[in-house]
């Protein structure tokens, strides 16, 4: 999802992938908040049960906190300075930042900044188990947690 963001995003910038491919003055900062809860599981559960040459090669990168950085910075083929940022519920508006001083300093020309989060129960529930997450509201998903 965070490479279909960025070729948008590109798209709504007047540009394509070709306009920013192979440029080193072209970068992305990204990131995301967490591992793959839902990855480390099935990793646990493929050891326990298959052993460790099953757990597969595509593992690890799905697990990655650089993914969205790698992702969009591989696909897009960019050559510029590609740092990726896990600063919790903050790392997006950090990337943005943090691709807007590059630009502002004159390091870069042009950057991407992105940020993704995996949606699943193994993420939601170590929310819940540390009082994060609102119950007072479920009745009425207008004002509830979300």
């Amino acid at each position: 999802f965070a490479y279909l963001s960025a070729l948008s995003a590109i798209k709504d910038a007047g540009l394509s992938p070709e306009d920013i491919a192979q440029n080193p003055r072209y970068g992305v900062i990204g990131g995301t908040g967490g591992a793959s809860t839902a990855t480390i599981v099935e990793a646990a559960d493929t050891l326990r049960e298959r052993g460790a040459r099953k757990l597969g090669a595509t593992l690890v990168p799905r697990n990655m906190s650089n993914t969205v950085t790698a992702a969009i910075g591989l696909g897009l083929k960019l050559q510029g300075i590609s740092h990726s940022i896990s600063s919790a519920c903050a790392t997006s508006a950090d990337a943005i930042g943090y691709a807007a001083q590059l630009i502002q300093l004159g390091k870069q020309d042009l950057m991407l900044a992105a940020g993704g989060e995996e949606d699943h129960w193994t993420q939601s529930i170590l929310f819940d188990a540390m009082g994060a997450m609102s119950s007072n509201f479920n009745d009425k998903a207008d004002t509830a947690s979300r």
